[in-house]
């Protein structure tokens, strides 16, 4: 970060003109949501393009508890009100092993961080940063529709396969390979009947012509989460799970956690995707420290390659396993109810 950057940061100044501005964007969000949600009748492709035409304007201090609406979804879970601002980090991500993620250092006057699971707590209260444990966020979020609306779409769905293809970030972009891709998904598709397959695709990657392909053919379905800073992206991603019979991805993901907490089997494919990353991307960092081969945080002595494995298994039932490493990884554990959300959260407004 630059010394203007850092110097805006620490004004206290820069700060109150911020929750200003947040809050008048806040009340754009607010509307864009209530517009969604009251056209929920429609097709889950109609949301899905609605939600790729999210605004993403800002509406936190710091602007990476957005991502994928974490910050709203808390605020609704704890009953505090939208225009407050949040003072901690919300890791938006999981993190599976021993290393400080960028934004710990990005934001040094956060009071303190959420995270997923009790191991990564401890790692970060080990280097002198304050955090609370709150398991898998995507428990915390509600479905798009309510119970008889989602046996309604399944029955039209039928027997479906959810896929996560890799997505690019800021640092890498990746490109499914074509071919590789569509030959991949056709196999799964013909082997298990599936009667419907969803392919998730990221914001950033909705011009690859993958995806003109999957609206072409028969029994295959684009859909999206939107914009990452959009106000239901973690609403949609809970919505297509529970449609889902399987959940499958090349790559694992924070998805995968989301997919066994639900009750969904979660499995991986061969790679099908060209990525092309450049010093200093996450993906270089990972590869320069070795991290994929590192043990994995938890009580169990895993690395994420070995991890990976026990993915590729294709079952409909959820190894027991399996289940226990990943509800050390993701907090199963560490899920929080509503009032102490509301003690979290109340501690951290602005």
């Amino acid at each position: 970060m630059n010394k203007f950057k850092r110097f805006l940061l620490n004004c206290k100044y820069y700060h109150k003109i911020r929750l200003i501005l947040n809050r008048v964007n806040m009340k754009k969000y607010i509307n864009f949501m209530h517009e969604l949600l009251n056209n929920r009748n429609q097709s889950i492709q109609y949301l899905s393009e609605r939600a790729l035409n999210s605004p993403c304007w800002s509406r936190e201090i710091f602007s990476t508890n957005e991502f994928y609406a974490h910050d709203l979804i808390f605020k609704k879970y704890a009953g505090i009100s939208y225009s407050q601002s949040l003072s901690c980090l919300i890791e938006h991500g999981l993190v599976l092993t021993e290393h400080l993620v960028e934004n710990v250092n990005k934001f040094p006057l956060a009071t303190s961080n959420i995270v997923m699971s009790e191991a990564r707590k401890m790692y970060l209260k080990k280097n002198g940063i304050p955090a609370y444990a709150v398991g898998p966020y995507i428990h915390y979020a509600d479905s798009i529709y309510n119970h008889e609306d989602l046996k309604m779409m399944k029955k039209r769905l039928g027997k479906t396969l959810l896929f996560f293809p890799s997505h690019s970030t800021k640092y890498v972009s990746i490109k499914e390979s074509y071919k590789t891709f569509s030959k991949t998904i056709s196999k799964l598709k013909k082997n298990h009947n599936f009667s419907s397959v969803l392919i998730c695709g990221y914001f950033l990657d909705i011009e690859d012509k993958l995806f003109d392909y999957i609206e072409k053919e028969k029994g295959y379905y684009f859909i999206s989460a939107g914009n990452r800073c959009g106000p239901l992206f973690l609403n949609l991603i809970k919505t297509y799970i529970i449609l889902a019979d399987v959940v499958a991805s090349n790559t694992i993901g924070t998805q995968a956690g989301y997919a066994l907490f639900l009750g969904k089997p979660f499995w991986t494919i061969s790679n099908t995707n060209i990525i092309d990353s450049y010093a200093g991307s996450t993906l270089h960092v990972l590869k320069e420290q070795s991290i994929v081969d590192k043990p994995l945080i938890g009580d169990y002595d895993i690395s994420y390659h070995e991890l990976e494995k026990l993915f590729q298994k294709q079952s409909y039932d959820i190894d027991k396993d399996l289940f226990k490493i990943v509800s050390s990884l993701w907090g199963f554990n560490d899920i929080k109810s509503k009032s102490e959300i509301n003690k979290i959260i109340y501690k951290t407004i602005r």
